[in-house]
């Protein structure tokens, strides 16, 4: 069930559910248990998954804005590409942060003007 009220159908292709420190595979999941669910596409936090039979959505859960800001740019410095190690260009840092946006719901990324 989607934030906007809209219910989807989807199929779920591993189910792991916790026991104490370990994550077993498991055939169903119920209130309160912590489990890993798998083939949901683009889900986020506060979205329930339910039953497709009697669909309840939980509450939805707010998450804070983040607490800080930062501005990533082109390095600069007189000493760009003098040091050893790979080089890290922005497009490899994009990409990178794009990756976090998925299960980091902490994060989130605005465009910016280039100068």
């Amino acid at each position: 069930m989607r934030r906007d009220g809209e219910v989807k159908n989807v199929k779920i292709t591993e189910l792991l559910v916790t026991e104490g420190l370990e994550r077993q595979p498991g055939e169903s999941a119920g209130p309160g248990d912590i489990v890993a669910i798998a083939g949901i596409p683009e889900i986020t936090i506060g979205e329930t998954p339910a039953d497709p039979e009697n669909p309840v959505a939980l509450p939805l859960i707010h998450v804070d804005e983040p607490a800080i800001s930062m501005t990533i740019g082109t390095n600069t410095s007189p000493l760009v590409g003098r040091t050893k190690g790979g080089k890290v260009t922005a497009r490899l840092v994009k990409d990178r942060l794009d990756s976090e946006l998925v299960g980091n719901v902490s994060l989130r990324i605005l465009p910016t003007e280039r100068p």
